[in-house]
């Protein structure tokens, strides 16, 4: 590749063309915002030398390969068993599109591949689809074979065949599969997305209105029944919408006691971003009870406040040779922004660990941050600096500054492994990003590029109120907004005064300031590790 033209933060190539005389047109949407601003651009660029031009104008693409198969496909005559079989491998998504539409328009052979499981969820996938579309097109009942196919997807290995069958019984409330929707509820492999679909369609087999409240009602219930497995109940957590209206500290207590290191772990993160107050007090218990699992404990330092009893044990903990690695590190994360006496923070001062040195400077209010560690202008030098970040890649420090407000503070807006809120973008699925880079450019250059979903206004409304929110949806003349903290609130459109779209990120910029090499590193890996 080489690089044709660049521009800076003004410069937002949206499409191209080419002209007939060889020149390229650019169209440039020029802002970052997605307001309708009138300063979009359309630039010409040509070559500066005339005789490097075409002599003639350009001639179209000769057809490509792709191209005759999904003609061959869509209408040529009709295929062998075998041509069948070897269009069910292909994967590219307008092919597969055209192998449906074909499939469900030859019925013999839609059959022969209908009896059985061929082993691969996208080749299964495409047949099930493809017997759907049929019964569509031709407007007949369910048949034996379509039935046994939906049996088939619910017990198929894959969630995407979970999910269409699951989507199948739903739309057409076929109210005969529901003993085997709810055995497929009791695995404990069960995907949220499958769980969710799952819930869904019980919902839509009993009630012509499937809302939000009866879905609610449900997963509250799985939350609260001893006889659910912690399994089901982590997944009806993570999918409970506005979890702070519906969800209480007092909830979640009884299902830590009795919870795994893991799971309590993951527990005591999600009890700790909540906004209940009564929150403060199992949280302490936890991060102060000396039997407690040390990865559970460090955990929960990360929600607490801290008092001046509270840092004095803490400092006691950062002492002791004996004590967990990874506790001691929460500890001293834990201990940023607290009221030390003097007598605590010369104990501080006397700490000779390595390992913790930037962790106590930044809790004594001194410079952390190396005088090497580059500016935020260069995002491969920024990688390479922290692959040479000593010591080794810690997840669960990655994770404990995502979660903790005094560290990251990630978790506020944002979601992981179910936690946290919805201001931001949902990261379960950031780990597929391919750039390895694009990660560190987030957390370097948040305002580089905002998504339309997620561009923050400055509201005004006429009962004097104003709030930084997103928009979420939009009903009629009424809007959801969401503020930074999570909240949701509704808006009639006549009732705004003023909505003003704000030129950077709500992401601020400097985060990594606050962060020691390490946590940007950990925080990195941790997010690169999240897998949905």
């Amino acid at each position: 590749m080489t690089l044709l033209v660049e521009g800076g933060q003004d410069f937002r190539p949206v499409a191209f063309a080419m002209a007939a005389d060889g020149s390229l047109y650019v169209s440039d949407w020029v802002k970052r915002d997605y307001e309708l601003h009138g300063k979009g651009r359309v630039w010409r660029i040509s070559a500066k030398e005339a005789s490097v031009l075409p002599a003639s104008p350009l001639k179209p693409y000769a057809a490509n390969a792709d191209a005759e198969l999904r003609e061959r496909i869509l209408s040529g005559p009709t295929p062998s068993d075998e041509e069948v079989a070897q269009w069910l491998k292909l994967t590219k998504p307008y092919l597969v599109s055209a192998v449906i539409w074909r499939m469900s328009r030859e019925g013999e052979q839609l059959r022969v591949f209908a009896a059985q499981t061929l082993g691969d969820a996208g080749m299964d996938a495409t047949v099930l689809l493809a017997a759907r579309a049929a019964l569509q097109r031709e407007g007949v009942e369910l048949s034996p074979l379509s039935a046994q196919m939906i049996g088939r997807g619910l017990a198929h290995s894959d969630p995407k065949m979970q999910l269409l069958a699951l989507k199948w019984i739903s739309d057409e409330r076929l109210a005969r599969f529901r003993p085997l929707v709810e055995a497929r509820m009791k695995d404990n492999a069960l995907t949220a997305a499958v769980y969710y679909a799952a819930l869904t369609t019980l919902a839509r087999l009993e009630s012509a209105d499937a809302n939000e409240a009866l879905l609610v009602k449900r997963l509250k219930e799985d939350i609260s029944n001893p006889g659910v497995s912690p399994q089901r109940k982590k997944l009806a957590l993570e999918i409970l919408p506005d979890r702070d209206k519906h969800l209480t500290a007092a909830d979640l207590v009884p299902l830590m006691e009795k919870a795994s290191p893991d799971y309590k772990t993951w527990l005591v993160h999600y009890l700790g971003t909540m906004r209940d107050v009564k929150r403060e007090r199992p949280l302490h218990q936890v991060a102060f009870d000396a039997k407690e699992q040390p990865e559970v404990r460090a955990a929960a330092l990360m929600h607490v406040q801290i008092s001046v009893a509270d840092a004095g044990a803490l400092l006691a903990l950062v002492k002791d040779s004996k004590a967990d690695p990874g506790l001691k590190q929460a500890a001293l994360q834990a201990l940023q922004g607290a009221a030390l006496s003097d007598d605590q923070k010369q104990v501080l001062e006397e700490l000779d660990d390595f390992a913790f040195n930037a962790l106590k400077s930044r809790v004594l209010g001194k410079t952390f941050v190396p005088q090497t560690r580059p500016d935020s202008s260069n995002i491969l030098v920024w990688k390479n600096y922290l692959e040479q970040v000593p010591g080794k890649v810690d997840l669960d420090n990655g994770r404990r500054a995502f979660m903790s407000p005094k560290v990251g503070g990630c978790a506020v807006c944002h979601r992981a492994e179910g936690i946290g809120g919805i201001a931001g973008p949902n990261l379960n699925t950031i780990s597929k990003q391919t750039d390895p880079t694009y990660l560190i450019e987030s957390l370097l250059k948040p305002n580089r590029n905002v998504a339309p979903q997620f561009e923050a206004f400055m509201l005004t409304t006429k009962d004097g109120r104003a709030a930084t929110a997103f928009r979420l949806l939009e009903r009629g003349g009424t809007h959801t907004y969401v503020d930074i903290v999570g909240n949701q609130f509704e808006v009639k459109i006549e009732d705004i005064i003023a909505r003003v779209p704000l030129p950077v990120s709500i992401m601020p910029e400097g985060l990594i300031n606050k962060l020691t090499d390490a946590e940007v590193r950990d925080l990195v890996a941790y997010l690169r590790s999240i897998k949905e």
